[in-house]
Formats: structure tokens, sequence, C-alpha cells
């Protein structure tokens, strides 16, 4: 369906190609994850899909590698390569509100790409019930030398797992960038 999001979008995508084994992931791409996020994302292979890629434009391509999934929620990290894929690959880093300390994190939590807007919506459950957790909207945007990253977007929190079940994307607003 469409996006709960209605705030700026970012670049516009082709639609997806769903891959038909993880061996069409570029090994430009597999040397940035085992560099960068070993941890987060140690088993492509046994997973229920390959991942997709998306044409971002005539030079560069978007790969979604799925990573973890679990009995209700899964990841996915993104990285950009040249198009078509030669010796280099950027993985994608979401960054965090300003209010949390921390590294920024490589796995995109139940990822829901709007590839025609250029969204991305993260929604990490604290428990099987869905009724905590955390809401984050991504847009893919220019960066600096010639690549891509993720801007946040929105960041929404539900930390009282109470058992009353609501939209993600209605949960307390905790950040959104200013204009």
């Amino acid at each position: 369906g469409p996006s709960p999001y209605t705030g700026p979008v970012g670049l516009p995508l082709a639609p997806p190609v769903l891959l038909a084994s993880t061996s069409e992931v570029p090994d430009a791409v597999r040397r940035e994850i085992a560099t960068y996020a070993p941890d987060q994302c140690s088993e492509p292979e046994t997973l229920a899909y390959p991942g997709q890629r998306y044409a971002v434009n005539d030079n560069f391509t978007l790969w979604e590698v799925p990573c973890f999934l679990g009995a209700y929620q899964g990841t996915s990290i993104f990285a950009i390569t040249q198009n078509p894929p030669a010796d280099w690959a950027t993985m994608l880093s979401l960054p965090n509100p300003p209010a949390l300390e921390g590294e920024n994190n490589a796995q995109m939590m139940n990822p829901e790409v709007f590839a025609e807007k250029g969204l991305f919506i993260s929604t990490s459950l604290a428990r099987g019930e869905g009724d905590c957790g955390t809401y984050q909207v991504f847009r893919l945007m220019d960066a600096p030398g010639e690549t891509l990253e993720f801007q946040l977007m929105e960041y929404r929190e539900k930390v009282n797992c109470d058992g009353v079940q609501s939209e993600p994307s209605e949960w307390p607003l905790q950040f959104q960038p200013g204009e």
C-alpha cells in the first residue's frame, strides 16, 4: 500500500528486481558488509529470499541484502554500487536522531521500500505483540563525494509495552528534522 509518511521524499528508484540467488550480490557489497557489519549480517545465504536491487539512475544501483529473519521480524542492509557493479560498494548507515547516543546502525528492521518516492520505513518491534518499538522513515539522498546516503525524516517510539496495539506510524513522534 501507500506510505503513511507524507513529508519530503527522496531520490526515486526503479521498481525492485528480485535476485534469483545470493550469488547475484556483488563481491564488493559482500566485502563491505563483512568489513563494517559482520555482526549484523553474517549468513544471508540461509534466508527465505536472496534480496533485491533497484536502479537509482544510470550510474548507481542500490542493493538490499537480507541479513536475519526471525519469528516476527527481519533485517536487511542496503549498499550502493556503480551501475554495472565493479570493484567498490558503499554500505549505507541509518542515522540516529540527535538525542540518541551510539553508533549508526546498518540494519533496517522489517524494511518497507517505497521505490517511486525514495522512502524507506524501518519498524523494530520490541516484542511479538507489536504494541511497542521504534518506527523510522528514511529518504535516499545525494551525498558529498558522488555517493548516496539515508536521511532520517521521522523517528517514532512507543516505549510502554502496554498490550494496546496501534499503527507504528501513529506512535509518539520523537524526532523530525527542522525545515
